[in-house]
């Protein structure tokens, strides 16, 4: 896969882990305010003399125990769940890790074999402007080697071809 759909899988995975670690918090809240409000009903039963008023106030804590018994055990399941999104958030960081690595490499490897196509290119071109330019020699050689030489004494005249000898 791509580094680009690692980091997808990725932010989504955070975000889960998020949710769940913020989902775990709001039930330990809500676990706490429960226990508070159980320990508040049985002080309100000590403190009470009519029995039916403390039976019905101990009542009272038992439904708030079992209520942050059960938020216990929520935040409990959220904070696995939150610990196995940070398990495979971690996992999609190497990945990603990995796979960026493998991109920069395969850009690596392009950017060097374009640069070699450039190198050879250049060098071929140069090749044929020195082979250009060693038969131009060579053709000049020949044309001075076979044209007649001046005669003694004489200076050659730049129109001497054109209008006849001066």
């Amino acid at each position: 896969m791509s580094a680009s759909q690692y980091r997808g899988q990725l932010d989504r995975k955070r975000k889960q882990r998020i949710d769940a670690d913020k989902k775990a918090g709001e039930y330990r809240s809500k676990e706490s305010s429960k226990r508070a409000d159980a320990a508040k009903a049985r002080q309100a039963a000590a403190k009470t003399t009519s029995s039916s008023t403390r039976s019905s106030k101990l009542r009272d804590a038992e439904r708030r125990e079992k209520e942050a018994e059960t938020a216990g055990k929520e935040a409990s399941r959220w904070q696995t769940r939150a610990a196995g999104y940070a398990k495979d958030e971690a996992a999609l960081q190497t990945k990603l890790s990995r796979a960026e690595q493998s991109e920069a490499d395969a850009a690596e490897r392009r950017r060097k074999s374009e640069q070699q196509r450039a190198d050879r290119r250049a060098a071929a071109e140069r090749a044929q402007l020195e082979s250009r330019i060693s038969g131009a020699e060579v053709a000049g050689q020949s044309r001075a080697a076979s044209a007649p030489s001046a005669q003694a004494g004489e200076a050659p005249s730049a129109h001497a071809g054109c209008f006849g000898r001066r």
